[in-house]
């Protein structure tokens, strides 16, 4: 009977310490989320300064500089993205004197300028020559994008000037868009 005692009470005691071990444990222990939320942003273009005035004669070809042109891409995603060039005709006010057209000028990146930062796998750039005025031809595309990222380059724009073309000053729009 002694014997018996003591496995009972050797068996009530053992219990009563891990009751007491294993609540404080499970009563301790707290569980919190932690979340991060990324919001998207935007598809942005931005051609730094205006283009500087060129003076020639009639029969050669003006050239304008974009020293920076740079596509901003915050959306926080994967789509690909491509900008397109547009240039209306050059028009005057000159009396009798016809527009230099669009048609024949080129958009050319300048080599070695087109610069990606963030995860772009593949940039490219492509010569424009527009056939017509207001033409949207693609000029630079983005793909295998991750994330946010940016692309920068330099551009010129050239445009041959008629022989027939008259003393004036003639404007043009040039527009560019990033889809």
């Amino acid at each position: 009977m002694r014997n018996a005692t003591r496995i009972s009470l050797a068996l009530g005691t053992s219990a009563a310490l891990l009751t007491l071990s294993a609540l404080p444990a499970s009563a301790m222990e707290q569980v919190t989320d932690a979340i991060i939320q990324v919001e998207p942003g935007a598809l942005g273009i931005d051609v730094g300064e205006p283009l500087a005035t060129v003076e020639l004669k009639p029969g050669e070809e003006a050239t304008f500089a974009l020293p920076k042109v740079t596509v901003t891409d915050t959306r926080a995603g994967t789509a690909s993205w491509a900008t397109h060039v547009s240039l209306t005709n050059f028009n005057t006010e000159v009396l009798d004197a016809k527009p230099i057209t669009a048609a024949g000028a080129t958009y050319t990146v300048t080599p070695d300028s087109l610069v990606p930062t963030g995860i772009i796998d593949d940039l490219t750039s492509a010569d424009v020559t527009w056939t017509a005025e207001g033409e949207e031809l693609q000029a630079v595309t983005a793909a295998g994008v991750e994330g946010n990222n940016t692309a920068i380059w330099a551009a010129s724009l050239a445009v041959i000037v008629p022989d027939a073309a008259l003393a004036g000053a003639y404007s043009a729009t040039l527009t560019h868009s990033v889809l």
